[in-house]
């Protein structure tokens, strides 16, 4: 399993952010306010040829705020 750190998002964002892997589906992720956050995109499940949506959120990992 890989792993992706995103720096440089304001602490007073709060919104949705896409997370696209070319042949997969595509996962949106709930930002909550917060200086850090971990969130989790499961980006393994394969894309079907007439599958348009979007992936349910996963918060596996849970948000840890400091």
């Amino acid at each position: 399993m890989g792993e992706l750190h995103i720096i440089g998002i304001s602490s007073s964002f709060t919104g949705n952010l896409r997370v696209v892997r070319e042949g997969y589906e595509t996962a949106l992720i709930e930002v909550p306010k917060g200086n850090k956050v971990y969130l989790l995109a499961e980006l393994n499940q394969p894309a079907d040829e007439e599958s348009t949506g979007v992936t349910s959120l996963k918060k596996g990992l849970g948000s840890i705020f400091k």
